[in-house]
């Protein structure tokens, strides 16, 4: 038997294994039925690209929905400013440094082995393996590029369905023969043969059948869309609602984020046409920050830089969240969270523990927002890519943004735009943080893929694997 039809088999079996259990599970948690989860996971998305942020030009009136019916952070990060390491450190829970995966798997990157699987390792458990565990009905529906191997696939991962493609980008129109074997969409382990809509569409129109499908029981559904990353597509009616905007790279990008706020704005309504709505747990967010004038014409004001920097504008993202019968509606809170904390949040939210030995990174954000207390104690957050990395606390950031920088210090509780360097006025100040991110840094394992001047030029990686 080859590797695909092992883990194949493995997957149905321990699926029939689980079902039983798990559906009997979720309905007696804690005494009642646990909440759903959906999280909502754009891609390149700037900081100033919502309504809720201000923008003006693109209406996003769904998304700001969960903004206003619930909690919004400010200062809310990911992992990586760039797309594969952010998702490998939200689906772990984990930062993913830790593990090797400290750079995007592509065609540029170098094996540091020739055993090297470039992706998730299977020794790290998946939010959609937690979440199923403790009873839950696990979807993944869009971009994955947190790995291409077969071992990778969601499917064999933790969910229960996986409707998407493995790679960083793809078109957003059907091509068969055209599309590289990692843009192919998958259902489940299978190549998909058709596909007549959008893919934003397709992906709204697999989260509602997922809703259909499992609405008494306990459901979790992570859908990353992979809009509004480039190649920059949009149907034609789509482009011409917004034919008042000038700029056409701007343009499509409305476009494409129109099409991911109404397919949110489904996926809503089938919440509340089936009474779910005050019971779910919904959270939205982007991989990083916006490509800007580079790739997508995003925004990122008053961040500075752009996707792929560790300035704010590469890691500082737009994050709000609704849970309609637990989070009071209206809040906004400025101390920075993480996209770490979104594997420890949907666990609690079902009542369930947090065990010590899944040594996560990343808190669980409710009591926060129950007023049970005010904002967590000092916390420090860390950046580490290949030759640039940062750190910051409640108050501080220091950052070294390019090879052969040097660091600079920002107060960026009260610099968001990071325009004043203060290192020569408080080299205590990073003096400390260095410190600390030394400390984290040396912990970590070395990149497992990326550069050859890190990995060598023995093991070129081969992305297109079937």
């Amino acid at each position: 038997m080859d590797r695909r039809k092992f883990l194949k088999a493995v997957a149905a079996g321990t699926a029939v294994c689980l079902a039983g259990c798990l559906e009997e599970k979720a309905v007696v948690q804690n005494g009642g039925k646990m909440p759903n989860v959906i999280v909502f996971y754009v891609d390149d998305l700037g900081y100033a690209d919502v309504g809720y942020h201000g923008c003006k030009d693109i209406p996003t009136p769904n998304i700001d929905s969960i903004a206003e019916n619930g909690a919004q952070f400010s200062a809310a990060y990911v992992t990586a400013p760039i797309c594969g390491p952010s998702r490998a450190g939200l689906l772990t829970g984990r930062y993913q440094q830790r593990f090797g995966f400290e750079t995007n798997p592509s065609p540029w990157a170098y094996l540091r082995t020739a055993d090297t699987r470039a992706g998730i390792p299977l020794e790290e458990k998946t939010i959609g393996e937690r979440m199923r565990e403790i009873g839950y009905k696990t979807a993944f529906i869009g971009k994955v590029h947190s790995g291409q191997q077969p071992e990778h696939n969601p499917y064999n991962r933790g969910f229960d369905l996986f409707f998407g493609f493995d790679n960083g980008a793809s078109e957003y129109f059907f091509h068969e023969y055209k599309q590289r074997t990692a843009e192919r969409l998958k259902r489940n382990l299978e190549t998909a043969r058709q596909e007549d809509q959008y893919y934003t569409d397709a992906f709204g129109r697999e989260a509602l059948s997922f809703i259909d499908v499992n609405k008494s029981r306990s459901f979790f559904i992570y859908l990353p869309f992979n809009a509004p990353h480039g190649p920059m597509q949009a149907p034609d009616e789509l482009m011409e609602k917004f034919s008042y905007i000038k700029d056409e790279g701007r343009r499509v990008l409305a476009a494409m984020m129109y099409a991911v706020d109404n397919n949110i704005g489904k996926v809503l309504k089938r919440l509340r046409e089936y009474d779910l709505e005050e019971n779910t747990l919904i959270i939205f967010t982007s991989d990083n920050g916006g490509a800007s004038h580079k790739s997508n014409f995003s925004l990122n004001h008053p961040c500075r830089d752009l996707k792929g920097t560790m300035y704010d504008g590469g890691v500082r993202v737009p994050f709000c969240m609704q849970w309609k019968s637990k989070i009071a509606a209206g809040k906004k809170y400025e101390f920075p969270i993480s996209t770490l904390d979104i594997m420890p949040t949907a666990i609690a939210s079902s009542g369930s523990k947090i065990k010590g030995d899944w040594q996560l990174d990343g808190i669980n954000l409710l009591p926060y927002l129950s007023g049970g207390s005010n904002e967590p104690e000092l916390r420090y957050l860390y950046w580490r890519l290949i030759h640039s990395w940062a750190i910051r606390d409640n108050e501080w950031k220091l950052v070294k943004a390019r090879k052969g920088g040097k660091p600079e210090l920002y107060h960026i509780q009260n610099d968001i735009g990071e325009k004043k360097n203060l290192i020569s006025k408080y080299p205590n100040v990073a003096a400390r943080l260095k410190k600390v991110w030394q400390k984290w840094s040396d912990s970590l394992m070395e990149p497992q893929w990326g550069p050859k001047e890190i990995c060598g030029d023995k093991y070129k990686m081969k992305i297109n694997v079937e």
